[in-house]
């Protein structure tokens, strides 16, 4: 079940996303020389999508920390940023569902799939 803040986070990434400030970011993605050519200066808008970036996926940690009060050298293993990656290629990428969609997917796949599977995860 999603909790408060992350209905909050998805509505905030929602925003950033429909705003002129999103709309420059794709532009970017799509035709970075195009966009350069037009005046924006794009470093400024890679840093502050970077500094978002941080911001949102830093902002998960606390909170899984103060539910278990425990911080697990696992949950920053190479494993769980490969599995973050896996997320967003099956879901989708350019979208704040598809993510999301992409995790159901991939988690309902390990956990349904038989027993002999689990050593060649």
């Amino acid at each position: 079940m999603l909790a408060d803040r992350d209905w909050l986070s998805y509505l905030v990434l929602r925003r950033i996303t429909q705003s002129p400030f999103g709309m420059v970011l794709q532009s970017i993605r799509e035709n970075e020389p195009r966009t350069r050519a037009i005046g924006y200066h794009v470093e400024r808008y890679k840093i502050v999508a970077v500094l978002l970036s941080g911001l949102f996926a830093g902002s998960r940690e606390p909170s899984m920390r103060s539910s278990t009060r425990f911080a697990a050298p696992d949950s920053c293993s190479i494993t769980v940023s490969g599995e973050v990656v896996i997320y967003n290629v099956m879901g989708g990428m350019g979208t704040l569902v598809g993510p999301v969609m992409g995790a159901a997917f991939f988690l309902l796949l390990r956990e349904g799939s038989p027993a002999f599977w689990a050593e060649y995860y």
